[in-house]
């Protein structure tokens, strides 16, 4: 059986991307933080046996995954920090 891959990314404690079960949500927030990055994409497996697995994660993010709804919070966090 092929695992199936997932990629997710989280910013500014937000996840984007294909919608995944909220405990993996927490995980990657928790990771990010651990890490102390605002963004960070993570890649996961998901298999019959293990439904889901850490794979990796990298802070050069394709912004694809988390389409529109990534690129206007990423613009609006730029401009709000832009005026401070």
């Amino acid at each position: 059986m092929v695992a199936a891959t997932h990629a997710v990314i989280v910013f500014d404690g937000r996840v984007f991307g294909p919608l995944v079960p909220r405990a993996v949500q927490d995980g990657c927030r928790g990771l990010a933080s651990l890490l102390g990055t605002p963004l960070l994409q993570v890649e996961l497996q998901q298999t019959a046996s293990e439904p889901w697995r850490f794979v990796s994660a990298t802070g050069m993010a394709d912004f694809r995954i988390g389409g529109r709804p990534l690129v206007k919070a990423l613009a609006q966090t730029l401009a709000t920090r832009e005026a401070a």
